[in-house]
């Protein structure tokens, strides 16, 4: 059943006079709709980061753990005659440990 398409009205569930079967037809047609609606918001939200990602020329991060990096630092202190002059990264670091695989490391300093 696609969601987009036209809802008939006139589809009934049957009711014979049991309570507990017309129950479990009717959970039974609720659970195929909610694993439905569960689908389509997967699937488009696949597209919709397949569209981000393109539109962005977002790519994935490669660094692997031992590999020196620099952290890229805008803050200036309050108050700072040091805006010209202020190095716009710090380190070099060393990425000791990828945590989740999508951009979060760990790191520590030399």
């Amino acid at each position: 059943m696609y969601l987009g398409e036209p809802v008939d009205l006139t589809a009934r569930i049957p009711f014979d006079g049991r309570i507990g079967a017309y129950i479990k037809v009717l959970r039974r047609e609720l659970d195929d709709l909610h694993k439905e609606v569960h689908d389509q918001k997967v699937e488009i939200k696949q597209r919709e980061t397949q569209i981000y990602n393109k539109k962005h020329k977002a790519v994935p991060p490669s660094w692997e753990a031992g590999q020196k990096v620099l952290l890229q630092d805008k803050t200036i202190k309050k108050d700072s005659n040091k805006i010209l002059t202020k190095p716009p990264c710090r380190g070099p670091f060393y990425i000791t440990e990828v945590v989740k695989g999508k951009g979060n490391y760990l790191w520590a300093g030399l």
